[in-house]
């Protein structure tokens, strides 16, 4: 099922954090925590965050937690609250009765009861969950539901084939289905809810418009699994490059699997069809589509293997990009890559994943360009990690080419940034880059480490940069602020704070707010949804 998002409306800080620090929401069934200090926010976050549980305050400023309640309701009207008040206040209490609250808890809380109502919350959300799966109620959720179930090896078929028929889709025996994958060129992670959003609905459309139907949904690593039934032959391959158009922004290629007639076989074509994605890794050409060489059920029942050849292994060509970037020549270096590109899709020797695992070897060369020559903007250790994990996610080698070209730019140009600003300028950001995570970094342990004067650090670092110390240092912490929000919901905004260098959350809240006009909490919306 759905991961169970929760939302804490409070506006005093020390009991909101009290909530989170005193409950283990993940024992309790909750996946996701968002926070927000008041009622107008909480609107602005659930924009996003979709809660299925609200815990919120009852009286606070700007708009109370009845005011909200209700225009979440309207919205989400399968929420759950939990309103907290320090007050005995009947008509509160009324209009909470109204709302149909799953618990009034006193303030101060007491962990036992609220952890008990958002127990009942969530047994209360997932019985709700049920029912709207066999009645076929909220149908984008189930159909979601049902494709990542559908691809799934050993999936629970009957379930399925219910909830299927509660959409007015039909499974009649010997019907042709098949599987297709999607995914764009680049990093799975660009692909904002908005546009996965628009990627299923033009697949649904686009099904609809030729007599067949589908459901679909994005798997963790963000391909979208879309399951076609009752398809022509040939017709998923005109219904894709539609499905492109309605998003063009998104860069799409695809795999298509085979046509089977069996639900039990939907996996092993999703399986191929993700296959053929893989083959289209190397297309240099924007949108292509790649069907799997096993194209009916009578092919896919016989045991296919798929072809996977050995990684390229070349270490010369290791050493020959060694070489390169030692000679400090910028053309040079980027023209190497490219044309290690070009011969493995003339070659065709190598598969998307050997492809993958070469360039990151090609990025540990770099990498140790960069710490030979004392540039290295992260943690000893951190740059080879970050850089492997940006290959690693890439769904083309254009994708790929475009993450080491990036690179390639930003290495060479802090060599030409170091000496145009000088030694003490390059080795006084350096040492910023690797300490601003502490928050007791300061001006004298600047000046110590280039062994300059306070005064004369300072003046030098603006003279060069146009920027004060503080400012850079202010700017490299609300870029791992940045950077640790979109690894995901998981981690607490407390810690956030705390390895970015801030002293405490609500320091970091408000230079964070002041640096990119939206709250921390706002900005994790936008880029995890």
């Amino acid at each position: 099922m759905r991961a169970v998002r929760l939302l804490i409306v409070e506006d005093e800080y020390y009991t909101r954090q009290g909530i989170v620090d005193n409950l283990d929401f993940a024992a309790l069934g909750i996946d996701e925590i968002v926070q927000a200090d008041d009622g107008a926010h909480a609107l602005e976050a659930a924009e996003t965050a979709a809660p299925d549980i609200v815990i919120s305050d009852v009286r606070m400023p700007r708009m109370d937690g009845i005011a909200m309640a209700r225009a979440l309701v309207k919205r989400y009207p399968g929420c759950r609250f939990i309103f907290m008040s320090g007050f005995a206040d009947r008509e509160y209490l009324k209009a909470a009765i109204e709302l149909k609250a799953v618990s009034f808890v006193d303030k101060p809380f007491r962990t036992p009861e609220l952890r008990e109502a958002v127990k009942a919350a969530v047994a209360s959300h997932r019985e709700d969950q049920e029912v709207h799966f066999i009645a076929g109620a909220g149908a984008p959720l189930v159909q979601a539901e049902v494709a990542l179930e559908l691809v799934r090896p050993g999936a629970d078929l009957v379930k399925s084939s219910q909830i299927l028929e509660a959409l007015g889709i039909k499974t009649a025996s010997r019907s042709p289905m098949t599987a297709a994958a999607l995914r764009n060129a680049g990093d799975a992670r660009d692909l904002d809810a908005a546009a996965r959003k628009g990627i299923l609905s033009a697949a649904s459309r686009e099904a609809t418009r030729i007599g067949s139907a589908c459901v679909g949904a994005f798997t963790q690593e963000g391909t979208a699994a879309v399951v076609f039934f009752h398809p022509g032959k040939n017709e998923i391959e005109s219904i894709l490059p539609r499905v492109f158009s309605a998003v063009p922004e998104a860069g799409l290629m695809a795999g298509v699997g085979a046509l089977v007639t069996d639900l039990n076989e939907l996996p092993l074509s999703f399986s191929l069809a993700c296959a053929a994605l893989d083959a289209a890794f190397f297309e240099e050409r924007k949108h292509a589509v790649c069907r799997s060489r096993a194209t009916d059920a009578a092919t896919v029942r016989r045991p296919v293997e798929v072809e996977r050849t050995p990684p390229c292994t070349d270490a010369s060509a290791l050493e020959d990009f060694q070489a390169v970037l030692d000679r400090e020549d910028r053309a040079e270096a980027a023209a190497f890559i490219r044309g290690i590109a070009a011969r493995m899709r003339e070659s065709g020797s190598v598969d998307a994943q050997g492809a993958r695992d070469f360039f990151i070897g090609l990025s540990a060369r770099l990498i140790l360009f960069v710490q030979r020559q004392g540039i290295d903007p992260f943690e000893p250790g951190e740059s080879e990690r970050i850089l492997a994990e940006s290959i690693a996610r890439q769904g083309s080698l254009e994708g790929v080419l475009r993450v080491l070209m990036g690179w390639i730019e930003t290495v060479f140009g802090m060599m030409e940034e170091r000496r145009a600003e000088g030694g003490h300028v390059s080795e006084a950001k350096r040492f910023i880059r690797r300490t601003f995570c502490s928050p007791e970094l300061s001006i004298s342990a600047i000046a110590r480490a280039v062994g300059l004067s306070e005064a004369y650090v300072c003046r030098l670092f603006h003279e060069a940069t146009g920027k004060t110390v503080h400012e850079y240092i202010a700017e490299c912490r609300i870029e791992r602020a940045k950077e640790l929000l979109s690894a995901g919901r998981t981690i607490k905004m407390t810690e956030i704070a705390a390895r970015a260098g801030f002293s405490d959350a609500n320091y970091f809240a408000k230079a964070f707010r002041k640096a990119m006009g939206v709250a921390p909490s706002e900005y994790r919306g936008t880029v995890t949804s």
